[in-house]
């Protein structure tokens, strides 16, 4: 983007050449044996009175003279097209020095002071270049206009001069005239035509500069534009191209007046001008190499007394990055640079103190942490050996109360089988319901053990399949389904968890016992009406299991208490079944292990659909603690039975 403005800036100061500061373009023949063309010309204010000499004199080809004024038409002459290839190699040598010299320098600098310096020496450098284009345009300007003038001067002059020797057509006069303005003046040619074009005298410095305006024949040349002067540039070198008519006083009917009587051409050489201008380049560029080699050192000293702090001010920032707080610049200055230091050394300085109070709470953490840890340690060993006490209390409390149940059994039993004829009806009925009682009372507390054990302790992982442990329970409760007529369909292939196989299993044949134990037996004509189904949905994270019967299902005002440990539901057909209200309790529990949750919903058919979740997450991390460590091994074949 800067190289285009800067190239843009350039290519606006290269002014035109020419008089006035206007390019005239005119048509170059190819030859003296070129064909004419025929185009209008205007005639300056000086010359609009011309008027032939000899009205009989015979028409030239490409040249017309009428009386009220004269129209020229002929072959138009063009300046070489030297000065475009000169603007575009100027414009190649800008494009250089923009892209390559601030492009490619800037880019292979990669540090500050060297970009900054580099960036110096180039605004300088094109500063200068501005400065050094637009001098040398203006002399150049300078130079063409007053070569034009003189030019115009001389043509004039000699035009006034040598009105009787061109009038008289005389040759001799004429070519001592050439001869002499050949070796006072810089001229490149002169030639002295007639009112026709014929050519009078003519002479130039170097051969070919004429034929250019030879007319087909070789004797008339070409008299346009008049006095027009033109730059012209080619192999001979620059020159300026003049065109005057010599006009003489001549009586006409009418009063006297002018009328021209021939012409003079005229090319004023430019190469001492030209000669000067290019020392006078030389001389610029010498300046403006010496001001380039005398800023850069002075450059490179400003910039480095700027970068200097900048650079102290880095190397300060990644010691305070790496950890050194105590870093601090010492930048006296009072300028930005220096109020920069200044905040640098306030923000060293915060950094400091936050370190250190930061430190000093990470040492109190790190004391508080390992005191919590110590503490929790002590509190892990007393909860173990509370546990073990438990475990060995319940241990005891089982045979404790399990001892005086099987003696109070056996003692019954003893009396039955020594004094059974001799019992009355009464006295076996009494017998009968001691015995039930205290099965009741050992399976109660079978049952108080396992759901205290279930909350302590956790059994090893296995991968279980859930739909084989549903088919072994149906095959326990097989007298009852039969009994009932019912059966138990899953509806969906069940899914293989790793979970603990004991307990789930138990939590299937709670749930299953119960659909089984709260149904009515199905009547002979509606089979199927009171089958229980089985179900599952998988989600993101857990495992919806339901189970839908046909029973006599739970009324709302229960459907939350009956998971409460001796709580039952409080209908009459519940009340008649036996049960003790502790298998559901025993159910929740066990979800509870997998983060899951257990409720209970009426069937649209009828019945209760019983659902429970199994967490994912939680069975992972159950997973993940078993690989930490290994808990007992608890015999999976012990029989449990939860009523």
């Amino acid at each position: 983007m800067a190289s285009t403005i800067v190239i843009g800036m350039l290519r606006f100061l290269r002014l035109p050449h020419g008089a006035h500061g206007t390019e005239r373009r005119r048509r170059v023949p190819t030859g003296a044996g070129a064909g004419p063309s025929t185009a209008a010309m205007s005639v300056p204010p000086s010359a609009a009175a011309i008027k032939p000499a000899a009205p009989n004199v015979p028409r030239r080809p490409g040249t017309t003279f009428e009386r009220e004024g004269a129209h020229h038409t002929g072959r138009y002459l063009q300046r070489p097209r030297s000065e475009p290839r000169i603007t575009a190699g100027i414009d190649r040598l800008l494009e250089w020095m923009v892209r390559v010299f601030l492009r490619q320098l800037m880019l292979e600098a990669r540090g500050l002071q060297a970009r900054a310096t580099i960036l110096l020496m180039a605004i300088v450098t094109i500063a200068l270049g501005l400065t050094g284009m637009l001098f040398l345009r203006v002399t150049a300007q300078m130079i063409s206009r007053g070569a034009e003038d003189e030019a115009r001067m001389l043509a004039k002059a000699l035009a006034s001069a040598c009105v009787d020797p061109v009038r008289r057509g005389d040759r001799e006069a004429l070519r001592r005239i050439v001869d002499s303005l050949m070796t006072q003046h810089s001229l490149a040619y002169i030639l002295f035509t007639d009112i026709g074009g014929e050519v009078l005298a003519c002479k130039q410095a170097t051969p070919g500069l004429v034929g250019r305006w030879m007319l087909p024949g070789g004797a008339h040349a070409s008299v346009h534009p008049i006095d027009q002067p033109a730059l012209m540039n080619d192999e001979s070198g620059p020159r300026i191209d003049v065109v005057y008519p010599a006009m003489a006083d001549v009586e006409l009917d009418a009063g006297r007046t002018s009328t021209a009587v021939g012409f003079i051409r005229l090319g004023l050489s430019l190469m001492r001008e030209d000669r000067a201008l290019l020392a006078t380049t030389r001389q610029v560029m010498a300046i403006a190499i010496g001001v380039v080699l005398l800023i850069v050192p002075l450059g490179f000293e400003v910039v480095r007394r700027i970068v200097s702090p900048l650079n102290e001010l880095s190397v300060a920032a990644r010691d305070v990055a790496g950890g050194r707080f105590a870093t601090r610049v010492c930048i006296a200055r009072d300028d930005e640079i220096g109020r920069l230091g200044e905040s640098f050394n306030r923000m060293a300085s915060d950094l400091e103190r936050s370190h250190e109070a930061l430190m000093k709470l990470n040492a109190e953490l790190e004391s508080r942490v390992a005191r919590r840890t110590e503490e929790l340690g002590e509190a892990n060993r007393l909860l173990r050996i509370e546990i073990a006490e438990r475990e060995e209390l319940l241990r005891a409390v089982s045979h404790d109360l399990h001892a005086p149940l099987r003696n109070v059994t056996g003692q019954t039993m003893l009396l039955r089988r020594r004094i059974a004829s001799e019992l009355a009806e009464p006295v076996r009925h009494c017998l009968d319901r001691i015995e039930h009682n205290v099965q009741y009372a050992s399976d109660m507390i079978d049952e108080l053990l396992e759901l205290s054990r279930l909350r302590t302790t956790r059994e090893p992982l296995a991968e279980v399949d859930l739909e084989a442990e549903v088919r072994g329970v149906v095959r326990q409760l097989e007298s009852e389904l039969e009994r009932k007529a019912m059966r138990v369909i899953v509806d969906r292939p069940l899914p293989t968890l790793r979970v603990e196989r004991r307990r789930i299993r138990h939590l299937m044949q709670n749930l299953l016992d119960n659909a089984v134990k709260y149904t009515p037996a199905a009547s002979g004509d509606r089979p199927g009406a009171s089958d229980v189904h089985i179900t599952y949905v998988e989600a993101a994270d857990e495992f919806e299991f339901r189970i839908a019967d046909r029973g006599v299902g739970v009324r709302p005002e229960d459907r939350e208490s009956i998971f409460n440990l001796f709580s039952r539901a409080r209908t009459r057909f519940v009340s008649q079944t036996p049960g003790k209200g502790v298998g559901l309790s025993y159910s929740k529990s066990i979800v509870q292990l997998y983060d899951g949750r257990i409720w209970v919903e009426d069937n649209p058919g009828g019945g209760s659909v019983f659902c429970f979740t199994l967490s994912k997450s939680a069975m992972r991390a159950a997973a993940g603690r078993e690989t930490e460590s290994t808990p007992p091994r608890i015999n999976v074949e012990e029989p449990i039975h939860v009523g």
